[in-house]
């Protein structure tokens, strides 16, 4: 998935994030429903969730192993009595009971998955429920043998760096988690498209104009002149500024050009994106002489 923040002013990319996909993973893209084309957005507004089932799957594998490693260092650390370690054999048995039943489960749930009878959601349930019970059954019997035979200083440093360790690894995944929510870098206008390329784009309310400027006119040309813009069957005529001109010649219906950027006064959203209209530059006034001489040569360039 890409993401791109582009700045049409000033002619640049702002910002441009890839989200690459991990192969064999199930990704499901989710547009906030509640948005609409032309419904404004804040800065920061959520657009689009996605969730990823590898990651969601290896959060889940990596919590149970940090809390295996919590029980331990808590087990090492205290000095238990016979009466708790009686309760620590109870609490094994029932949680190997637990993640046998559970992995029984799975077990069905593969079978029927691999025959497409059932969905991806309710496979990756079953799944998750018996990792989450194995890693139960795991934190019992970790929590019996520490309570059995105690720990000594080395033992307890071990298991508090392999704690360190899973933690840092938790932050990266979270980090990377909320890297799959999508949120709005500025105001602006929201529209959905239905294209397969192009999920959504926010546009900015501040319309920005283009306009080819023959090179012969470009000495007239120059940043700060007014614009202003007709649209055929509407009475009003806006009004814009000129910001740069771009230095870069383009082939425009075979005739050289050169770009002018220019923005419309204020924030409008009557108007659409990539609307053509008809638009003139305030250069300044001319002689009669030199705008014959300049309407001569447009007739015969």
């Amino acid at each position: 998935m890409l993401a791109t923040f582009s700045d049409y002013v000033q002619g640049n990319i702002e910002n441009y994030s890839v989200m690459s996909v991990v192969r064999g993973d199930a990704f499901r893209f989710d547009l906030l429903s509640s948005l609409e084309s032309g419904d404004a957005v804040e800065a920061g507004q959520e657009i689009v969730r996605v969730y990823s089932h590898e990651l969601a799957r290896n959060l889940s594998r990596l919590s149970g192993e940090l809390a295996v490693a919590r029980a331990s260092l808590a087990a090492v650390k205290s000095g238990e009595k016979e009466a708790v370690a009686q309760e620590a054999e109870r609490g094994l048995v029932l949680a190997k009971e637990r993640a046998g039943l559970h992995n029984l489960i799975f077990l069905r749930q593969d079978s029927l998955y691999r025959r497409n009878l059932i969905s991806r959601e309710a496979f990756d349930l079953a799944h998750s429920t018996a990792q989450i019970s194995a890693i139960e059954a795991a934190v019992a019997e970790a929590r019996l043998q520490s309570v059995r035979t105690g720990a000594k200083p080395e033992e307890i440093r071990m298991i508090e760096s392999q704690i360190e360790g899973l933690e840092a690894e938790i932050s990266v995944l979270s980090d990377q988690t909320g890297t799959l929510t999508l949120a709005s870098p500025l105001f602006g206008v929201f529209q959905s498209s239905p294209g397969t390329d192009t999920l959504c784009t926010v546009e900015d309310t501040a319309r920005v104009i283009v306009m080819p400027v023959p090179i012969k006119h470009l000495a007239e040309v120059a940043p700060g002149q007014t614009v202003k813009l007709r649209i055929p069957g509407h009475a009003e005529e806006f009004a814009g500024t000129v910001l740069r001109l771009e230095h870069r010649v383009r082939i425009i219906n075979g005739a050289q050009v050169m770009m002018a950027t220019a923005t419309l006064a204020g924030s409008i959203t009557a108007l659409p994106s990539n609307l053509v209209v008809m638009g003139s530059i305030e250069t300044g006034r001319h002689s009669p002489v030199q705008y014959l001489r300049l309407w001569v040569s447009d007739m015969f360039q």
